[in-house]
């Protein structure tokens, strides 16, 4: 199935961060909900805005851009929709790699957030693109950065588990 978007005249954000956004919403309510203002968010995906990117250059090709496009073709709007949707105030970030290479950092950003930044739970979501239409999503949200952090970090970042939308 493809990924629906939602964008409107004056807002446009690329299908992958629509369904971040979506399962971010779905984690949230599954796992008990959030302090929106001591939340972080970290997004892992290598798709990010590609489809995007790739439109506009097809679309610079026969000399017209979009800026609303253009500024959704950040891979940062794959982490900043869903943050912006769900009210949080921390730290956000997107990285535009493989979740399979993404576990130390994943791990470090999530220690480091919750022991120095008076963040209270970090939402962490892995992207991968399966095929032409088949997006995995996986996410937790760390509440702690105790001894099984890192197993569950490694749970996320494994690609074999999970649900194909």
């Amino acid at each position: 199935n493809d990924i629906k978007a939602r964008n409107k005249p004056s807002f446009y954000a690329t299908p992958v961060a629509w369904a971040v956004a979506n399962f971010a919403q779905l984690l949230i309510e599954d796992e008990g909900g959030i302090v929106p203002h001591h939340t972080g968010m970290i997004v892992v995906s290598d798709e990010c805005s590609l489809s995007t990117i790739r439109e506009l250059s097809r679309t610079a090709a026969q000399g017209t851009i979009s800026p609303l496009r253009f500024a959704g073709a950040s891979p940062s709007i794959v982490a900043g929709l869903p943050a912006l949707q769900e009210g949080i105030r921390g730290p956000t970030v997107c990285l535009t790699m493989a979740p399979a290479h993404a576990s130390s950092a994943i791990v470090a950003l999530i220690d480091y957030w919750i022991k120095y930044n008076n963040i209270v739970s970090v939402i962490a979501i892995a992207h991968y693109k399966q095929g032409e239409n088949r997006h995995l999503f996986k996410g937790l949200i760390a509440r702690s950065a105790e001894d099984e952090l890192r197993q569950q970090v490694l749970q996320l970042i494994d690609s074999q588990t999970g649900e194909i939308v």
